[in-house]
């Protein structure tokens, strides 16, 4: 993830109701597995930091979809994806936002933006037929 390189940024947007959104296995948790990390961060718990390593991973494989609400909000507050993946790249905090309705594991990412902007992602870690994925939900 390169945010000075905004071409090499692909989105993926759906809309509500999306059949491509499941739940994965019943009993199943995305952060049981062990992520390699590229970075350190001081603030954050174990948790926190595998559930951003695999939210990066999501994003550099392409394995992420960006709701319609979450692309409202950029353009509202004036975000570009460039800040989301330095937001990634560099959070200053990751925790937890509890469930979503679906009761998958929800996630708040912190940080400053390329232009040095505080901004908070929020995304939930889900499954679809070929693994892991994370879903942005919006932005603030």
């Amino acid at each position: 993830m390169n945010p000075s390189k905004p071409n090499d940024c692909r989105l993926r947007v759906v809309g509500k109701g999306s059949a491509g959104l499941q739940r994965g296995e019943p009993g199943e948790n995305p952060l049981d597995r062990e992520y390699n990390l590229s970075y350190s961060s001081t603030g954050m718990d174990a948790k926190a930091r595998r559930a951003v390593a695999l939210i990066r991973e999501c994003v550099t494989e392409e394995r992420f979809l960006v709701l319609p609400h979450f692309l409202q909000r950029m353009d509202q507050r004036g975000y570009s994806w460039p800040d989301v993946l330095t937001t990634l790249d560099e959070p200053a905090d990751v925790r937890t936002g509890g469930q979503d309705e679906y009761e998958r594991p929800r996630w708040i990412v912190s940080g400053t933006t390329f232009d040095g902007l505080g901004i908070e992602l929020v995304c939930v870690i889900d499954a679809d037929e070929f693994g892991r994925m994370t879903v942005f939900i919006t932005v603030y």
